[in-house]
């Protein structure tokens, strides 16, 4: 039972754990703003330049039917660094979606072995770690 999806290109990856280091993706944007002055003025006004969630690190595990599949997979997650994908979680019966998060950063590594826990019916696995910045955030399904 896979508690979250995260997809790129058609390519995507179910995750069989996911967590944060804070519970959940940060969903909470931050406003950028910009002080402007006109000489002569008194006071100042400001400028939204743009929005920014923070970025998260993301601990996944990818349940693999076989160490081959995990060495697969691997390569998959590592070419979603530096991409726009598509990531769907649900963690603690709570739902999110993000259709746009940055991909930062990806360490991953297989491991032959079953993984441990519910839902797990591979010979191998994979542990991702994604450094990610949501920069679009949909409550509920992302629908693909």
């Amino acid at each position: 039972m896979a508690v979250g999806v995260i997809s790129y290109l058609g390519n995507r990856l179910s995750l069989l754990v996911a967590r944060t280091d804070r519970g959940a993706p940060n969903a909470i944007s931050v406003v950028q703003e910009e002080a402007l002055a006109t000489p002569g003025v008194d006071g100042k006004r400001w400028r939204t330049v743009f929005r920014q969630y923070e970025p998260t690190q993301l601990f996944t595990v990818v349940d693999c039917v076989s160490y081959a599949y995990a060495i697969s997979d691997k390569a998959l997650a590592e070419s979603f660094k530096g991409k726009l994908v598509r990531l769907q979680l649900t963690l603690s019966g709570i739902t999110y979606a993000f259709r746009d998060a940055h991909v930062e950063g990806v360490v991953a590594t297989a491991f032959p072995g079953p993984a441990v826990g519910e839902g797990a019916t591979g010979a191998a696995h994979l542990v991702v770690i994604w450094t990610i910045t949501p920069t679009n955030f949909n409550a509920g399904s992302l629908g693909d």
